[in-house]
């Protein structure tokens, strides 16, 4: 119900948004807004006019948006009483790896928020403000050893040969009772390049993969074809295309 009043909100007054087919997307003229479970995207010119909603309804959400800054990709996340109850009846203790109970999180986190600027100044904001200085440690603590297990995962190693940098460059740090992490456009360059190798290796990973699986099949297509044509071998590789089909 929060989420179609903000979806609602975000549109100027006057406009009588309709909902589309499916009942998540709200319309009217150039502008929309859509409702994805709790999370609403709505178009651009909106923010105003959810900040002054959500300000009124809920002030942490509009604190989270402040927070990720005047930036065209803005995500803010606070959850509300009755979400909170729900996680920590479906799932009381963090994974293994963070050693603490979940209230960690629903009860030591106000709201998060992630702003995104693009190129040719790209910037990342992230924060997340919690209940107090010592919520935001034991937050901290709990972030860092799930980037932890990032760390020392071997596949995640073998894939990004700079997975320390990577894994630095996500942890954030204390301020107060806020944990944030800031990337200029120099850190954002950083980021991407060490990324960049990654994604490189994986899809040479991919294309391996799917050399070998070729190559499997042509020697399934031989023996196939000897065992059809008294041990002969193909005299080209159409004839095996032909076995396939």
């Amino acid at each position: 119900a929060d989420a179609d009043k903000i979806a609602r909100a975000c549109f100027p007054p006057g406009f009588d948004p309709k909902p589309a087919p499916g009942g998540r997307l709200l319309t009217a003229g150039s502008a929309f807004a859509a409702v994805v479970g709790d999370v609403v995207i709505f178009s651009a010119g909106s923010p105003d006019r959810f900040k002054q909603f959500a300000a009124a309804d809920r002030p942490d959400l509009a604190a989270a948006l402040v927070a990720a800054g005047e930036v065209p990709l803005a995500v803010g996340v606070s959850p509300n009483d009755d979400t909170r109850k729900v996680i920590e009846q479906m799932m009381p203790q963090l994974p293994p790896a963070a050693s603490a109970p979940t209230t960690v999180v629903t009860r030591g986190l106000r709201y998060a928020a992630v702003g995104m600027d693009f190129p040719p100044k790209p910037k990342l904001e992230a924060v997340m403000r919690c209940a107090d200085p010592a919520a935001a440690t034991a937050l901290h603590d709990v972030v860092v050893s799930l980037l932890g297990v990032a760390r020392q995962d071997r596949s995640f190693r073998q894939t990004f040969p700079t997975a320390d940098r990577i894994v630095d460059t996500f942890t954030p740090k204390v301020d107060g009772d806020r944990l944030v992490r800031s990337l200029d456009p120099a850190g954002v360059d950083r980021l991407a390049s060490f990324c960049a190798a990654g994604v490189t290796r994986a899809r040479d990973n991919q294309r391996r993969l799917k050399s070998m699986s070729n190559l499997r099949q042509l020697g399934q297509g031989i023996i196939t074809y000897r065992n059809e044509h008294q041990g002969a071998f193909p005299a080209r590789l159409e004839q095996l295309v032909q076995i396939g089909r």
